[in-house]
C-alpha cells in the first residue's frame, strides 16, 4: 500500500486527502453541528433577512464592516451565493459543510507538495492522516462567519503554488498580483503576513543565490509591505484599531507568545524539530537542495515564522481561532520528522514518542469538544425548535428564559429570522 501512495503523482496525491479531509472533516458536523445558525451566527441573520426583502442591495451587503469588522469579500460572496441559491434560505449545517472544501485544499496542496517522494513509513503517513483529518481550530470550524481565516491561509498557500509551478514570468507575476489584490479584500491587516512572507523569501533567496534581482525584489516588496501598511492607516480602515493591539504589551510577553507559537500542540512543537534540524543542518539542506518543490517549502516555512512574529507583536495571547494557521506548523513538523529519522536510534524513538503523544493529545481534545458541542445542539436545537413552533403556531413570543445560553442573546434575531422564512423550521 506504501509503495502504490509513494507511486501517485502530485496531483493523485492531493486528490487523495482532498477527499480524505472534506469527508472527515463533513462528518463531524453532521453530528455535532446544530441545525440552527450557533450562537453568534444570527448576528448575519440580520443583513440576509434585509437582503432578501429588499432592503439591502448586493453592493450594500459587500460594503459591511458590522459582520467580523472585516471586508471579508469572498465570505460575504459565498453568503449572498448559497443564500440565493438556495431559494433565500439559510441552512446553518449544510453550508458550514461546503466552506469545508476551502481548509481541504489548502491542506492537501501543502502535503502533496512536502510529502510527494516523501512518504517514508507507515507510522509517517499514519501521522499524516491522523493529522490532517482533525480541525484545529473550533471558531473556525463551527462558524460560517469565521470563513475569512480559511480564505486567508488558501490564498497564501496558492500564492506559493502559483510562484513555483508557473515558468511564465509574466503570468506567475499576473496571479501573484491578483492573489495579493485577493488576500487585501479578505481581511486586510492580515494580508500584510502575506507580503512579508515573500518579502523576506526573497532576502533569503538573495543570500543563498547572490542574484542582485531577489535583492531588487526584496527591496520592492518591503516598500509596497510598507506603503499597503501606511495606507491602512491613512484611510482609516476598520480592522486596524481591531488588529493593532500594540499598547500595553510588555516584551516579556511577546517572547513568551514566540516561544508558545514554537512549541504549541497544534503545530507538533515545530520548535522541537528545529533544534533537532539545526543538529542535522548539512544532511538536512542537501536533501532540501534535491526536493523540486524547495521554494514552496521555504514558503511555507517562512510564512509559519511570520506569523508568528506577527501575533507576537499584535496580540496579549494564540486565540483558538489562529489554531489553523498554527497547524500548517504541524505539517511542516511532519516534514521534518520524515528529514531527521536517520542514524541516531534515541532521536528516532524521542522524535516518534513525542509526536505520537501530541498528536494523540490533539485528536483525543479535538474528539472531548465534538461530543460535548453535540451533546450541546441536541439540546439547542430541541429548545429552539420547541420555542419556534409555539411561536408560528400560536404566536407566544419568544423569551430568554426558553432558549439555552447561546440563544439568549439572540431571542429578537430568531423572531424577525422565523418570521421572514430566512431559516428551515425543524
Amino acid at each position: 500500500m506504501l509503495e502504490r501512495i509513494k507511486q501517485l503523482s502530485e496531483f493523485k496525491l492531493f486528490i487523495t486527502f482532498l477527499i480524505i479531509i472534506f469527508a472527515s472533516r463533513s462528518l463531524y458536523l453532521v453530528f455535532s453541528l446544530s441545525n440552527f445558525p450557533w450562537f453568534y451566527e444570527w448576528e448575519a441573520m440580520r443583513y440576509l433577512t434585509d437582503f432578501k426583502n429588499g432592503d439591502m442591495s448586493f453592493s450594500s451587503f459587500i460594503f459591511l464592516y458590522e459582520i467580523k469588522n472585516q471586508f471579508q469579500l469572498f465570505t460575504k460572496i459565498l453568503y449572498l451565493t448559497l443564500f440565493s441559491i438556495n431559494d433565500f434560505v439559510w441552512s446553518p449545517k449544510f453550508f458550514t459543510i461546503i466552506v469545508q472544501i476551502i481548509p481541504s485544499i489548502y491542506i492537501a496542496i501543502i502535503i502533496k507538495n512536502l510529502f510527494r517522494d516523501n512518504l517514508n513509513s507507515y507510522l509517517l503517513l499514519f501521522f499524516l492522516v491522523v493529522f490532517s483529518i482533525f480541525p484545529a481550530s473550533l471558531a473556525n470550524f463551527y462558524h460560517f462567519s469565521e470563513t475569512h481565516f480559511y480564505f486567508h491561509i488558501l490564498i497564501s498557500v496558492l500564492s506559493f503554488e502559483v510562484f513555483i509551478k508557473f515558468q511564465n514570468k509574466k503570468i506567475r507575476f499576473l496571479l501573484i498580483i491578483f492573489l495579493f489584490c485577493c488576500a487585501a479584500l479578505n481581511m486586510e491587516f492580515v494580508a500584510l503576513t502575506l507580503y512579508l512572507t515573500f518579502t523576506a523569501f526573497f532576502l533569503v533567496k538573495f543570500f543563498e543565490m547572490k542574484d542582485k534581482n531577489f535583492f531588487y525584489l526584496f527591496l520592492l516588496s518591503l516598500i509596497l509591505a510598507a506603503l499597503y501598511y501606511k495606507g491602512l492607516y491613512f484611510f482609516e480602515i476598520p480592522s486596524i484599531n481591531d488588529a493593532s493591539q500594540l499598547a500595553e504589551k510588555k516584551i516579556g510577553r511577546s517572547i513568551y507568545l514566540v516561544f508558545k507559537g514554537f512549541f504549541h500542540q497544534n503545530s507538533l512543537l515545530i520548535g522541537l524539530f528545529i533544534i533537532f534540524g539545526i543538529t542535522k543542518y548539512k544532511k538536512l539542506y542537501a536533501d532540501l537542495n534535491e526536493n523540486k518543490n524547495k521554494n514552496f517549502i521555504i514558503l511555507i516555512l517562512i510564512f509559519f515564522f511570520v506569523f508568528i512574529g506577527s501575533v507576537a507583536i499584535s496580540r496579549v495571547q494564540i486565540y483558538d481561532r489562529y489554531r489553523d494557521l498554527i497547524q500548517i506548523g504541524g505539517l511542516i513538523s511532519l516534514f521534518l520528522y520524515s528529514k531527521l529519522l536517520i542514524e541516531s536510534k534515541f532521536s528516532k524513538l524521542f522524535l516518534t514518542t513525542i509526536t505520537l503523544i501530541v498528536i494523540a493529545y490533539n485528536s483525543l481534545f479535538f474528539l472531548d469538544k465534538f461530543y460535548e458541542r453535540r451533546k450541546e445542539s441536541i439540546k439547542y436545537d430541541y429548545l429552539l425548535s420547541k420555542s419556534i413552533s409555539s411561536f408560528i403556531l400560536y404566536n407566544k413570543e419568544i423569551k430568554k428564559n426558553d432558549l439555552d445560553k447561546n440563544g439568549k442573546k439572540y431571542v429578537d434575531q430568531i423572531m424577525i429570522s422565523v418570521s421572514n422564512k430566512i431559516i428551515n423550521i425543524q
